[in-house]
């Protein structure tokens, strides 16, 4: 298999929407821009599934109490 490769997530058009918000889950940080690009990117389940894969969350479980 080859390596992923995230620049294929990227759209042809690169014009984007931004705004200032904050995120979902408690605590609901407020220092968050969202950038919406204009045009959707679509991706396969087998695409998000690969992405998922391809990064390590061990380095998240070293703060869980």
């Amino acid at each position: 298999m080859r390596p992923f490769d995230p620049s294929a997530l990227l759209p042809t058009c690169w014009d984007y929407w931004t705004y200032v918000g904050s995120l979902p889950p408690p605590p609901l940080t407020e220092s968050v821009t969202w950038i919406i690009q204009k045009e959707p990117v679509e991706v396969a389940p087998s695409q998000v599934s690969r992405a998922r894969n391809s990064v390590s969350y061990t380095h998240l479980r070293a703060h869980e109490t």
